[in-house]
């Protein structure tokens, strides 16, 4: 009898972060699939389980797909957090455990904290990471336009003459370089 791979199944809760160093925590497969846009799977450039191991995030058919792709790597999962932590909140990030359930529960109770303080999520970000894949000029005519809101967390660019534009949405104009890094 020829012998199956078999991979072990993901377990909850999970942990995605985008390309723009955003990170989400799932408690589930249900809300995973809720919150992540079709198309935009491959724009996920960490994931990992409850169990600290790293997953392959695909799409096929409009539906997303996990699979165990390694070994548990709690540091790796540490490293992950606190760089989303540093970038986005400068701070709060939560404190190192000795298993991923432990330090999972702590994310929670951090990402709580940040959304119980109306700590402004960055909008706009799964367009912005379109517009990088488009031609110019889909993006001249409108397609996927910069949000009108404000985003909330500007990154900046130099667009010319000492001033700068935000990546993610239109009212956000500064003066080159930024005063609020």
């Amino acid at each position: 009898m020829p012998e199956q791979s078999v991979h072990p199944a993901p377990v909850p809760p999970f942990v995605l972060v985008d390309e723009g160093g955003w990170l989400a925590l799932y408690t589930g497969l249900a809300e995973l699939h809720a919150e992540i846009e079709s198309g935009f799977a491959d724009a996920e450039v960490f994931a990992c389980d409850g169990a600290a191991r790293p997953l392959a995030v695909t799409e096929q058919d409009g539906a997303l797909h996990l699979r165990v792709a390694g070994a548990p790597d709690l540091a790796g999962l540490r490293a992950q957090v606190e760089r989303f932590f540093e970038r986005w909140v400068r701070g709060l990030a939560p404190e190192p455990a000795d298993s991923p359930a432990q330090y999972l529960a702590r994310l929670a109770a951090a990402l709580d904290t940040l959304h119980a303080l109306d700590y402004p999520e960055p909008r706009y970000r799964r367009r912005t990471a379109l517009r990088r894949r488009l031609p110019h000029l889909l993006l001249d005519l409108g397609l996927a336009a910069k949000g009108s809101e404000d985003c909330g967390r500007h990154e900046w660019y130099h667009h010319r003459d000492g001033l700068a534009h935000c990546y993610h949405c239109a009212p956000a104009l500064g003066p080159w370089p930024p005063t609020d890094a």
